[in-house]
């Protein structure tokens, strides 16, 4: 990956802002300030190389019979997806987080609520294009990728390259990360309606339409990481590799579940209907 010539806006003027999206409510004037920031921020993306084993998760609250088809645990209908915090209404993606108890995490798991829970392994010879959005401050913090060492050697290359060019272009380069990772991270994103969550979706999509998703960190499972998956990629880049049911006997927090394992799926037919045992 080429260090890139960073076009970066002045620290002062970037803080301040940063802080007037934060304290705007009109949709409209929000994205065209976010589609303004991001012309001066390099977002990330790479393929996504993944190793045999490596999984990903989606869980959903049900009842104690659970689903009895594969595709409720997909990507919804156009006409049943609701607003959530990277999709518009009828706009569907498919939400996945990087271990099981992070995925209940996501969803608000409590004591005695049943979830079914797939995993999903990625498809040979198929990597898919990832933007990632608070890398950069996660190297900066911390001095590790969560993706990735070529990522991490990426990232601290440029830091290496503006801190002798421009100190304050470094530090807008961290801010504007940090800033954009909050918006995606924000608990309370919910409460505003996900305005500034969904129109920053939407415009990483429009600068790189080649994407097939969006990495951000968690936001109810600190340290984990989510992924926001286009409909239309779920089935070329994932195969279901499992599927349980469990009840959630004890939430301890933390991240931390007691759970009971209710059946679990022998096969799926071609249909998508779940053999459970």
């Amino acid at each position: 990956m080429t260090i890139k010539t960073h076009k970066l806006l002045d620290i002062n003027y970037l803080k301040q802002f940063c802080s007037d999206i934060l304290a705007d409510t009109n949709h409209n004037s929000i994205k065209e300030k976010q589609r303004f920031l991001l012309k001066f921020y390099s977002i990330i993306n790479f393929k996504l190389v993944a190793s045999p084993d490596k999984l990903v998760f989606r869980a959903r609250k049900c009842d104690d019979i659970g689903f009895d088809n594969i595709v409720e645990m997909g990507p919804p209908p156009v006409h049943l997806t609701k607003s959530n915090r990277l999709n518009e209404a009828n706009k569907p993606v498919l939400y996945l987080s990087n271990n099981m108890w992070s995925s209940f995490d996501e969803i608000g798991m409590k004591d005695n609520d049943y979830v079914q829970v797939i995993s999903c392994k990625y498809n040979k010879m198929k990597d898919p294009s990832i933007a990632i959005i608070g890398d950069i401050k996660e190297v900066f913090r911390w001095g590790n990728s969560r993706y990735s060492k070529f990522i991490t050697d990426y990232i601290k290359r440029t830091f290496y390259d503006l801190g002798k060019q421009n100190l304050d272009g470094l530090k807008s380069y961290i801010y504007t990360d940090s800033f954009l990772s909050s918006l995606l991270t924000d608990s309370s994103a919910k409460d505003k309606n996900y305005i500034h969550t969904q129109s920053l979706s939407e415009l990483i999509f429009e600068k790189l339409p080649h994407v097939d998703g969006v990495a951000y960190q968690g936001i109810e499972s600190s340290g984990a990481w989510n992924l926001a998956l286009k409909s239309k990629s779920f089935k070329e880049f994932l195969s279901v590799n499992s599927v349980h049911l469990f009840h959630i006997n004890q939430c301890y927090g933390y991240g931390i579940y007691g759970q009971q394992l209710i059946k679990k799926a022998t096969r799926i037919t071609d249909s998508g209907k779940i053999v459970w045992k």
